[in-house]
């Protein structure tokens, strides 16, 4: 993983672009974040909800999750994903970043699929709360992947290429 987050001298703006949500998600980024070193001086992250990048980058773009915890009606939910995978989509296709890096909610899918196609690196963390199912995000996001991670041993069963990084 620290290959991919090598940071270059010559280059220019924010290195490293970083999606999580609240709660478990944030946690789990700030102690990644710690843990390898990186300087929030040259993250950027996307976010679920506003604030919660404090610390651990310089930069925050906030998009509403693709769907939310209350009921809604159809149309708004349609209107509400429609209008958060335009600004994912913006977000990733104008980004300097060179190293996409999640831990966790669905909003890190699309950014993920336009790093990929840009020839960027995927790196994604599947929640230390999984023990004996995939999340819907991690399925995804194993196909998508650079480098894909769980947290617990036992989920190398369900992920048979993925590595073991224990947990955050």
């Amino acid at each position: 993983m620290r290959r991919f987050l090598k940071k270059k001298e010559d280059s220019q703006g924010d290195q490293v672009l970083l999606v999580f949500g609240e709660g478990g998600h944030r946690e789990q980024m700030a102690r990644l974040v710690k843990l390898l070193e990186l300087d929030a001086a040259f993250c950027t992250a996307i976010v679920d909800r506003s604030g919660i990048s404090n610390g651990i980058a310089s930069a925050e773009h906030v998009v509403q999750p693709m769907r939310e915890k209350e009921a809604k009606s159809f149309f708004q939910s349609v209107s509400l994903a429609f209008r958060s995978l335009n600004r994912l989509l913006y977000i990733a296709a104008t980004s300097q970043c060179r190293v996409l890096v999640s831990t966790g909610p669905g909003i890190a899918v699309v950014p993920a699929l336009v790093f990929r196609l840009r020839g960027r690196k995927v790196i994604y963390l599947e929640t230390w709360s999984r023990f004996s199912s995939r999340s819907a995000t991690g399925r995804c996001m194993y196909r998508i992947a650079n480098l894909f991670y769980v947290q617990n041993k036992s989920l190398l069963e369900l992920f048979p290429t993925a590595g073991y990084s224990g947990r955050l």
